[in-house]
């Protein structure tokens, strides 16, 4: 029976249809760039706009207080230990300021912290230069006047 049903769809002319016939599954894609219109007329699209949105504002309704880091805590300490001991508006040499935060980490009993970021706190509260002296680059932080 099968080979009847192939037969007949194989023939020319047979009532449904050719069997090398390919179903369209729909209208061929067009170029991204173009917008068709109702007509044949193809119209390119317009350049998309320059204006950016305005960003969005979100508002805490549970404020959260943020706790500050071990850094900051104690590059303010050592700040005050510069105040005290130091002649203001002076700068004091890096090194110098790295063993004078080890001794307060001593006296404190607190865990010394790596001094990249106890510098960079440092550099945002107080004046931070650069400079040479004897051939070599020197790193200060200015103590501040009280």
């Amino acid at each position: 029976m099968l080979g009847r049903l192939w037969k007949r769809t194989t023939e020319p002319g047979a009532q449904w249809g050719h069997s090398t016939a390919v179903l369209s599954l729909g209208p061929l894609p067009r170029s991204a760039n173009l917008v068709s219109d109702v007509g044949t007329q193809v119209v390119p699209r317009s350049a998309p706009s320059k204006r950016r949105r305005q960003p969005v504002e979100f508002e805490d309704v549970y404020p959260t207080e943020k706790a500050e880091s071990e850094a900051v805590v104690h590059a303010r300490a050592l700040l005050e230990l510069m105040r005290e001991y130091c002649t203001p508006g002076k700068y004091i040499e890096k090194g110098q300021l790295e063993r004078m935060y080890g001794e307060l980490c001593q006296a404190e009993g607190w865990q010394r912290r790596n001094w990249v970021a106890i510098a960079r706190q440092l550099g945002k509260m107080t004046d931070k230069r650069t400079g040479k002296a004897g051939g070599k680059k020197r790193v200060g932080y200015r103590v501040p006047r009280s």
